[in-house]
């Protein structure tokens, strides 16, 4: 008799135990996982607000830059002073930040071509690929995002009329986004640690509380069941 009542409290307090430690477990795992995805959310949300005001003051320097040159390019098109052009051309590329080419089409032909020190294979693509079919067939002004090997660029295109029906040709303004996506993978190399570091902690923790959860248990269901 008194055997088959240690059985039973024995088997009381096993299943205490195991249901209080699972709803530990439960709750443990629920709570780390609800504010682990929380921490990733704000984490995303921040680099995403980063990465939009990185974006968005590269487009505003280059539609500075456009409005800047355009009528200065426009008027030295109908005046034919090529010269003063391509010095001026050179100035915009040494002072506008990031600015990395400008190239002044006629029709498909490049007329002046100046940017910062890049390979022939670089040049040539960007003078005579897709980027320049592109340009050519925009009436108005518009951004065009791509790349040539392991460089990227943003390029403002803007269509230069010799009146407002007959287009002569196209400005290009190349800013090169090889700066902005590093700076871009930097955040998103920080933010991947900080939620590996996140989740390490939260493991812990957790561990922690399932090991005091499960000593608590197991002192509580020993003393609800000594007087069984």
């Amino acid at each position: 008799m008194q055997k088959a009542d240690i059985r039973i409290r024995m088997g009381i307090r096993w299943k205490l135990m195991l249901a209080m430690a699972s709803m530990i477990v439960l709750v443990v795992v629920s709570l780390t996982v609800i504010q682990v995805d929380a921490q990733r959310r704000n984490l995303i949300r921040a680099l995403s607000t980063h990465s939009n005001f990185l974006k968005e003051d590269m487009i505003r320097r280059a539609d500075r830059a456009a409005n800047h040159m355009v009528t200065h390019i426009q008027a030295g098109v109908v005046s034919f002073d090529y010269h003063e052009m391509q010095a001026f051309i050179r100035d915009a590329v040494d002072d506008v930040v990031d600015l990395e080419y400008v190239v002044l089409m006629r029709s498909a032909t490049p007329v002046i071509a100046y940017g910062q020190d890049m390979d022939s294979e670089v040049r040539r693509k960007i003078l005579s690929g897709k980027a320049s079919a592109y340009a050519e067939e925009q009436m108005q002004t518009v951004r065009y995002d791509f790349a040539v090997g392991e460089h990227a660029f943003m390029e403002t295109i803007v269509p230069i009329y010799l009146n407002k029906k007959v287009k002569w040709g196209s400005l290009r303004l190349g800013f090169s986004r090889d700066s902005l996506n590093s700076t871009l993978q930097e955040s998103q190399r920080y933010i991947d640690e900080q939620i590996d570091a996140m989740v390490v902690r939260s493991i812990f923790t957790a561990l922690l509380f399932l090991l005091l959860g499960t000593a608590a248990v197991f002192v509580l269901s020993n003393r609800w069941t000594r007087t069984i």
